[in-house]
């Protein structure tokens, strides 16, 4: 049988859950497609030598168009006969036309979806519209429970859907984050990165809510002047400029070159990070935390846990509901609650003995929820829809 995979772009994530499913149906040819090589949004790498990846458009994919995606799609699909593909969803318009030309061309197809409730913007007309897209799809592999919910809701039955869609190379991050404990005492001095900090990692963007996070952090330290537990921000985004501001308003210190710092920063940023380096940070953190006011899924949380940290994350994240049980490998909040984000600070700050079980049983957690399973999973929804 042969198979697509497609992508708006291929980064880490994907190609690791192409080779999954290789790796798990040998007989299956499996085509790894996206629709174009560059993204304004996400800065990835991209080499994955021998996976055969297959490039629909040039530029960016941001500015391509639907008909050329379209007639590069129906060439593709009937050049090397496809009989299903997983598909991103039925929106940007180039996954539209990746949508209506597969099933011009005979493909079955199943859709790729993190959306939920929390995440839901159409109304009216709109969401009928959504409906009728849907329904275009003979299958469905989606993140989690409140993700089955929803599409539910949409017409597309149970038995047609299965989860696992938001899967990331497990043992690559535990691997490389048992290294880097290892090698910690040179991995903080190398980063400047404290003995103590509380990590966020991510696009520095509205809907993230980090100017909650640092108001919050700023009650703790209030409560608890005598914590040395930073604050530590992985990435970029239009939003930095801000949060430089809201520090300096707070009365805290910062810094964005931690490896000259004196020790004295409160809040630390180290700017955009690749895969391959991101796992230093997560490994020597003390909890990881997502605080943000809509997320369709947040593989971070995935990356995190794979690390074996506790995790903090605001309940209106799409993966809160699978991955974190409040208690057991770390709390949910209201992100809107600044009160309740520094109560979940305070209490991994307070309680080294339960940051060590909730990180362990993180750990145990997500080992249900990697590539393996998508593979697994992957095969059943693709049996069902070609029978």
């Amino acid at each position: 049988m042969k198979v697509a995979i497609c992508f708006s772009q291929f980064g880490p994530y994907h190609h690791a859950r192409v080779r999954a499913l290789r790796n798990y149906a040998p007989g299956l040819k499996v085509f790894p497609v996206q629709i174009a090589a560059i993204s304004r949004t996400y800065a990835w790498k991209m080499d994955d030598p021998g996976s055969g990846l297959l490039t629909l458009c040039s530029g960016a994919e941001e500015d391509v168009s639907f008909t050329n995606v379209f007639w590069a799609a129906v060439r593709f699909w009937r050049s090397e006969r496809i009989q299903a593909a997983f598909l991103p969803s039925y929106s940007p318009a180039s996954s539209l036309a990746l949508l209506i030309s597969a099933r011009l061309c005979g493909v079955r197809c199943i859709m790729m979806n993190e959306s939920h409730a929390g995440t839901e913007r159409a109304r009216g007309w709109k969401k009928a519209i959504k409906k009728f897209l849907v329904s275009l799809f003979h299958g469905a592999m989606v993140g989690g429970s409140p993700h089955r919910r929803y599409f539910e809701g949409l017409g597309m039955s149970g038995g047609s859907m299965v989860t696992g869609y938001d899967a990331i190379d497990n043992s690559y991050f535990s691997n490389a984050a048992r290294e880097a404990r290892l090698r910690q005492d040179e991995i903080r001095s190398n980063l400047g990165l404290p003995k103590h900090y509380l990590l966020s990692l991510g696009r520095m963007v509205e809907k993230k809510n980090l100017g909650k996070l640092v108001e919050a952090f700023g009650v703790f330290r209030r409560i608890r002047r005598d914590s040395d537990l930073k604050l530590v921000f992985v990435g970029s985004g239009t939003g930095q400029p801000e949060l430089e501001s809201l520090c300096e308003e707070m009365g805290f210190r910062h810094t964005l070159d931690p490896v000259n710092d004196d020790g004295l920063a409160d809040v630390l940023f180290f700017g955009f990070r690749q895969i391959d380096e991101n796992p230093a940070f997560y490994a020597l953190a003390d909890a990881f935390i997502l605080p943000s006011l809509h997320e369709e899924w947040g593989l971070v949380v995935n990356e995190a846990m794979a690390c074996g940290l506790p995790i903090l994350i605001s309940m209106t994240v799409g993966s809160a509901e699978d991955l974190v049980l409040p208690g057991m490998n770390g709390y949910h909040f209201d992100p809107n609650s600044v009160q309740e984000i520094a109560q979940c600070i305070r209490s991994i700050a307070d309680n080294p003995d339960d940051r060590r079980r909730m990180g362990e049983a993180s750990f145990q957690r997500i080992q249900d929820w990697g590539c393996e399973n998508f593979a697994k999973n992957a095969m059943v929804i693709l049996q069902h829809v070609m029978s």
